[in-house]
């Protein structure tokens, strides 16, 4: 497969578990290079480089198939206040955590005790579905829910679920404003 690497620097080395790969094809001033690799699953890194000194790194795993969603909050709890909202971060991951980001699968969204459901997302440009339905689809392994508190305290549960993957749950405490 063909790996473009993106750099200011004027060398780039690349490196697929552990062993480095020929030199690569390119001239720093159009800053890319781009090596042709043959596939193998584990770690490819690369590291850029500028009069001699590493300036930058990237590693990119090898992933499992999806195992089940991971739901990340910006909060830790809301408020009763209408203004407050929790975007909670839908991750598809593999059976070690790491997130698969070519996963693109439906999640369902059910929402129990003190709030409701204000929007779901994902990022995709050309998806055109309601933002207001209790569903949507991944995108590059990630959706987005939104959730809105009641006006009474109590406790908000999401759990999110797509078919074939554990589901995955997230509580928040919603106390008074």
């Amino acid at each position: 497969m063909t790996v473009h690497v993106y750099t200011p620097g004027d060398s780039v080395r690349l490196l697929l578990n552990g062993r480095e790969l020929p030199a690569a094809t390119g001239t720093p001033e159009r800053a890319m290079a781009t090596f042709t690799v043959p596939y193998e699953p584990g770690e490819l890194t690369a590291t850029a480089g500028r009069n001699g000194e590493e300036i930058g790194r990237k590693t990119l795993a090898t992933v499992g198939a999806p195992a089940a969603p991971r739901l990340v909050s910006d909060v830790d709890h809301l408020t009763t206040g209408r203004d407050d909202l929790a975007h909670v971060l839908v991750e598809v991951t593999d059976s070690h955590g790491h997130i698969v980001p070519d996963a693109t699968l439906k999640v369902t969204f059910e929402i129990h005790g003190a709030g409701d459901l204000a929007a779901v997302g994902n990022g995709n440009p050309h998806n055109v579905d309601s933002f207001r339905q209790p569903r949507r689809h991944t995108w590059h392994g990630r959706a987005l829910a939104v959730l809105r508190p009641a006006k009474r305290p109590g406790r908000l549960t999401l759990t999110a679920k797509a078919a074939g993957l554990r589901p995955a749950s997230l509580t928040l405490p919603v106390g008074r404003a």
